[in-house]
């Protein structure tokens, strides 16, 4: 994990929000070290929800390209709460998030896998990335704050 960038890909809205009627965005992009892609990231949120409602973020950790089999990557689900100056993360069980349910992305952890999964250093260092690089992401959280890493 020397030299981790990001490189933002598609996004989609969603439509309207059944609880409060705000804009639903999904973005997602993909991530590399030193070349190699090691994750594929999708996040998704409601306009106006943060910092009250959590952010969720959902990780396809492993091998990605020529040769690579789905079975090379772990699927990891986040969800992000935004602090004072920092977002926050907690694991939870991948299969939680009703999206992001397509064959290149499994096997799906639970909590206490992905706790126990060398995947996850992999998934913390991307998540740092995308929060600071992926600037749909950042915007969002930072809603025009300095972020601060921790």
């Amino acid at each position: 994990m020397s030299n981790i960038t990001v490189e933002p890909d598609g996004q989609a809205e969603l439509g309207p929000c059944a609880d409060c009627g705000s804009s639903t965005r999904s973005v997602w992009g993909y991530a590399y070290d030193d070349g190699a892609c090691i994750a594929a990231y999708f996040a998704r949120w409601t306009v106006g929800h943060q910092p009250q409602q959590p952010f969720h973020f959902l990780l396809s950790v492993g091998r990605w390209g020529e040769g690579a089999e789905p079975s090379m990557r772990r699927r990891i689900g986040v969800e992000c709460r935004m602090g004072e100056d920092r977002p926050g993360f907690m694991v939870i069980d991948a299969d939680a998030l009703n999206w992001g349910q397509g064959e290149s992305l499994v096997p799906a952890l639970t909590r206490a896998q992905a706790l126990a999964d060398p995947a996850r250093d992999v998934a913390f260092s991307v998540l740092d990335r995308v929060v600071f690089d992926d600037p749909r992401v950042h915007a969002f959280l930072s809603g025009g704050r300095q972020l601060t890493t921790g």
